[in-house]
């Protein structure tokens, strides 16, 4: 017994060996010879993990997952608890009345910055439409939101404002942690009855937003509202397959839709033709940007008329915000400094029961969180997110972007900045520890 015993042990042991040392084969191969639109199998990981997985084997997984994946000690445990301890007492959105039963339809627009808006090159706007809704009555716009994504980009988005945490300060949450429990505005909203579904263009795969959109308990996933791949049809292929699933939902319902075409490169399509084409602009990028976001632009102005003309505009609450930087204003300028407000996004709401009057302030994109719940009536969910509510009766002024650079208003007191820019490295040990399994009462059955 005792040599089957050492011999099973030898032979567990070369397996295990063999098996090491095809991984590292494998990922040395793959470091060369990446999959095809991916810098390196490593990108793959992050971003299609699923297929990386199928396409490449679970001994590579194993070695991406020991390389990325880090511990958590007991003092970084301790301080999460600490700090979340001192939050529970305290609630981060204003608590103000609105109408209840209102539906929640969130357009997450690709890659748009807060800088065109408004723009006006030798007469040509290169947003008209925003433009005109920004003017309507109860519209609220923030022009000054500091996008706050990482490694994760636009699922890290997703991650911000659902769930009110930033992401990781290394990799991608949605490759990482997707087994994680989160609170998120899709469960507050099922507490009071809502249906909630997410509309992608692309595939359920792609950031893993199958896993992620569970994660976050949406309860549908329409992947694929398409009939090409080109990027520069995506948006309103998109809105013209969202729109009959959407008028079919039960009400009031949240809706996130997540749009495509202003994806880098920023490819038109032959057919696009527009007066920014007369206008000497030497920057071709600046150039391409400013079209496609005409384009944009267009499919969702039409996309709010198809809503008004079916009759849920008017009984619901839209929000148009990017999910992150692409190309910010000082390569507009031409400048080489990158500053914090070069980088703005836009928070606009439309149909908004809520005023505020802080619209020029500068917010973070995890503040989004927090104000959504206080848009829809849900203040007295469990977790209200580590940002401020904008419709706050005070709110910082400060937000820190991605790379530590930030921006805000003059004399922000240092406890202010402080506390602002604690929620990175408390955010990324949430994630880590999976905070939200064992440390709350929140249930999402």
């Amino acid at each position: 017994k005792k040599i089957n015993f050492l011999l099973w042990t030898r032979v567990r042991t070369s397996l295990f060996g063999l098996l090491l040392f095809g991984g590292i084969i494998t990922y040395y191969a793959c470091k060369q010879n990446p999959a095809p639109g991916y810098e390196s199998l490593n990108g793959l990981h992050t971003i299609e993990p699923v297929r990386a997985f199928k396409e490449f084997g679970f001994v590579h997984y194993w070695i991406y997952q020991i390389g990325i994946f880090q511990g958590v000690s007991e003092k970084e445990k301790e301080y999460a608890r600490e700090v979340m301890r001192s939050l529970e007492n305290g609630n981060n959105c204003a608590k103000k009345k609105v109408e209840s039963g209102r539906n929640l339809i969130l357009i997450l627009v690709e890659s748009l910055h807060s800088w065109p808006i408004g723009m006006c090159i030798d007469g040509v706007e290169i947003t008209p439409h925003i433009n005109f809704l920004l003017k309507q009555n109860k519209t609220v716009y923030f022009p000054k939101e500091m996008p706050q994504v990482k490694d994760g980009r636009s699922s890290d988005a997703q991650l911000i404002i659902n769930t009110g945490i930033l992401p990781l300060l290394t990799g991608a949450a949605s490759a990482c942690y997707a087994a994680n429990t989160f609170p998120s505005l899709p469960a507050a909203l099922r507490e009071k009855g809502y249906m909630t579904a997410s509309f992608l263009w692309d595939d359920k795969n792609y950031w893993n937003q199958e896993a992620m959109s569970h994660a976050y308990h949406f309860e549908r996933l329409y992947d694929r509202l398409r009939d090409s791949e080109k990027f520069e049809q995506a948006d309103e292929q998109l809105f013209e397959k969202t729109l009959p699933l959407l008028v079919n939902l039960p009400q009031p319902f949240y809706a996130q839709i997540v749009t495509m075409s202003s994806h880098y490169p920023w490819i038109r399509s032959p057919h696009m033709k527009t007066l920014l084409d007369d206008l000497e602009i030497k920057n071709e990028d600046v150039k391409n940007y400013m079209v496609i976001l005409q384009y944009v632009d267009e499919c969702i102005w039409k996309f709010v008329i198809q809503l008004k003309e079916r009759g849920i505009y008017d009984n619901s609450i839209i929000v148009i915000t990017g999910d992150h930087d692409a190309l910010p204003y000082n390569e507009y300028e031409g400048r080489e400094e990158l500053r914090g407000e070069d980088c703005f996004v836009p928070f606009i709401i439309l149909n908004s029961p809520l005023t505020s009057e802080h619209t020029n302030k500068v917010i973070g994109q995890v503040d989004i969180y927090p104000s959504l719940l206080d848009l829809m009536g849900c203040t007295d969910y469990l977790f209200t997110g580590l940002g401020e509510s904008v419709f706050s009766n005070e709110i910082s002024d400060f937000a820190t972007y991605r790379t530590g650079i930030s921006a805000g208003g003059v004399n922000i007191p240092d406890s202010v900045k402080t506390q602002r820019e604690r929620c990175w490295i408390l955010s990324d040990i949430l994630l880590r520890m999976d905070y939200f399994k064992t440390n709350t009462m929140l249930s999402f059955q």
